[in-house]
């Protein structure tokens, strides 16, 4: 475990190589957020907004989108959020890449898109699955 402590502050960088913008519909999930990035010491490199996918237009252009979105089990509203998913990933992110976390399948198919790759996870008893998406230029 050491050498892997080693190993990672040796690999440290003073600030994030691209911005890393970060953003939610839900007040509280962005306050968790950016206390997390704050505690985690980089919050400086983290900008997070309160937004909704449906409409937010991030201040550059995402090369990955990394999104967890609710799929019922555990927040409700699914259904639009991953249609919201979709039009923001169509419309600020083509020709990037999204990984989405879902512990509900059926409900992946609002974003119309095919995974290029899909990775079985668990977690406290929760089947979920971990998906890799390629986004088409609009």
């Amino acid at each position: 475990w050491d050498d892997a402590v080693a190993e990672a502050e040796a690999r440290a960088v003073p600030e994030a190589p691209a911005p890393i913008l970060g953003g939610d519909a839900h007040p509280g999930a962005v306050s968790l957020a950016v206390d997390a990035a704050r505690r985690a010491g980089v919050g400086a490199d983290v900008v997070i907004e309160k937004a909704d996918a449906a409409a937010w237009t991030p201040s550059a252009k995402p090369a990955l989108v990394v999104s967890n979105p609710p799929w019922d089990g555990r927040l409700d509203g699914a259904e639009a959020s991953w249609i919201a998913l979709r039009a923001f990933l169509r419309r600020e992110a083509g020709g990037g890449v999204a990984h989405v976390l879902t512990g509900n399948m059926p409900v992946t198919r609002n974003l119309m898109m095919r995974a290029a790759r899909k990775k079985k996870l668990g977690a406290g008893g929760v089947d979920l699955r971990f998906l890799s998406y390629e986004i088409r230029d609009a």
